[in-house]
């Protein structure tokens, strides 16, 4: 993606853009995981999917149709892409939106990545598991 389709797609999401956390859940020791995400949602479809292939050919979906009757289109992305992306548009955006886009990215950066113990617990589930069977 060049500098004009990111400043493209800046403005259009200062206007059309929506920069959130979005919640994946909580771990069994209570953490709560979040992960950045932008949504864009607007009755222009062209405008939609050519912001889907600069999000990495995300999918558009017609969210609803709105009170006039024109379709309503949204792509969204989440996840490291979002944050990477939302890292680019950062220069350009205004003072309110640089602002939570720097929230969202700096709560993701604080993540505690270090206990992602999930496959570890698994193999030792089925070590033990094979210990207990008999020969």
């Amino acid at each position: 993606m060049d500098s004009t389709d990111i400043a493209w797609l800046a403005g259009l999401l200062e206007g059309e853009g929506y920069f959130y956390s979005r919640n994946a859940g909580v771990d069994h020791y209570g953490r709560q995981y979040l992960y950045p995400a932008i949504t864009l949602g607007m009755t222009d479809e062209d405008v939609v999917k050519r912001a889907a292939i600069l999000f990495g050919n995300v999918k558009c979906s017609i969210a609803q149709i709105t009170k006039g009757g024109k379709n309503f289109y949204r792509c969204v992305i989440s996840g490291s892409r979002a944050a990477e992306l939302m890292t680019k548009l950062l220069p350009y955006m205004g003072i309110r939106r640089s602002k939570k886009i720097q929230d969202i990215l700096e709560s993701y950066g604080n993540r505690d990545r270090t206990n992602n113990t999930r496959g570890t617990n698994t193999w030792k589930i089925r070590k033990l598991r094979k210990e207990e069977t008999p020969p």
